[in-house]
């Protein structure tokens, strides 16, 4: 079923959180917005970055946007580039721009508001156990992949779900600070 064409049974769905929805807008967008964080820059993190942005609307649909007519396609996108944004953050790729921003306007106001999320996100990272901060360092930090990260003892896709579940942990402490 198209569920484009039936905007209230996808809304309905998404806040029922019914399965066969959440199933159908991971088949729908999921390699486009692997596609789209590439586009955006995000390289060899896009299908980490692409699979992110899908969770956070499906654990938390934008209902209000979506009844007004906001295409999933345009959701996706802020979502995208909010994680490609916080990514470079945490490389610490972001913080020479902030000095190339005008003492003010929305290039300043932006600039800060991303500092703000990053200092938010390090001061959540040190109550993080030892081994999800590891495991987030080493894949976000580090840019290593999970394939380079596993060893004997774990495998590639044991490794990317401790990731997840780390980065799940991570999102609870910054929501808990806020």
């Amino acid at each position: 079923m198209n569920y484009e064409m039936y905007p209230q049974l996808f809304v309905d769905g998404l806040q029922r959180k019914d399965p066969v929805v959440l199933d159908w807008v991971v088949r729908k967008y999921r390699l486009w917005a692997i596609l789209e964080a590439r586009r955006q820059g995000a390289r060899a993190d896009s299908e980490d970055i692409a699979h992110d942005a899908i969770m956070a609307v499906l654990e938390k649909p934008p209902i209000a946007a979506i009844e007004r007519g906001i295409p999933m396609r345009a959701i996706l996108c802020v979502k995208i580039y909010d994680r490609i944004c916080i990514n470079l953050l945490k490389q610490s790729r972001f913080a020479p721009l902030v000095h190339s921003f005008p003492q003010s306007g929305p290039g300043l106001q932006t600039a800060l508001h991303h500092y703000d999320k990053y200092k938010k996100v390090r001061r959540a990272m040190d109550k993080l156990s030892t081994k999800d901060r590891e495991l987030i360092e080493e894949r976000y930090l580090g840019g290593k992949r999970a394939v380079e990260i596993a060893d004997e003892s774990h495998s590639p896709a044991a490794v990317r779900g401790g990731v997840f579940r780390a980065m799940k942990r991570l999102r609870r402490v910054v929501q808990l600070a806020s």
